[in-house]
């Protein structure tokens, strides 16, 4: 009996294996086909009237002008008063800052005394 029983039971195997296959494959669903529908996209139209226009772009930035002045003083001394800020517009002959004179007034003073020293000998 094992004799056949060996030959029998694969091939009982495979004739259940085949028919759940086949009986999976025959109950699916069927596929429906689609209607293949065209996309739109919605549209205005507007009529077009004669107008003069001008192109405009609005951008930020910094301007600066091609032409720019240093100002140094010959003497070391403080600042006493500034009436030009830094980008400011300025006339010609128009005053910008005021110097500390005191030393300027002391040396001026000293180099006299010694002139009138020189003088008098």
């Amino acid at each position: 009996m094992s004799r056949i029983l060996r030959f029998i039971l694969p091939i009982m195997l495979l004739g259940v294996g085949v028919a759940v296959f086949l009986a999976l494959t025959s109950s699916r669903p069927v596929d429906q086909p689609l209607d293949p529908t065209e996309r739109s996209w919605p549209v205005e139209a507007v009529t077009v009237q004669r107008q003069p226009l001008a192109p405009t772009v609005r951008l930020y930035g910094r301007i600066e002008s091609p032409h720019e002045s240093r100002v140094r003083c010959a003497l070391s001394t403080d600042v006493q008063e500034v009436w030009a800020l830094v980008g400011q517009n300025v006339s010609k002959g128009e005053k910008l800052l005021r110097l500390d004179d005191l030393d300027v007034k002391l040396t001026l003073a000293q180099r006299e005394a010694e002139l009138t020293e020189i003088e008098a000998q």
